[in-house]
């Protein structure tokens, strides 16, 4: 198995209505130097009740 760092650094946090999207940048360093980088977008269910 192989050591790995990871790095993750949010790029953008946005509200759009009733969802919460948060889309971040993963950027995994291989212990050999290489990167590799992937766009990552979750969107969580939010539930408001007021």
């Amino acid at each position: 198995m192989y050591l790995r760092s990871y790095q993750i650094i949010i790029m953008e946090f946005s509200v759009d209505n009733d969802r919460l999207a948060l889309c971040v940048d993963v950027i995994m360093k291989e212990v050999s130097g290489f990167e590799i980088i992937n766009k990552c977008c979750v969107v969580p269910k939010m539930i408001l009740v007021e």
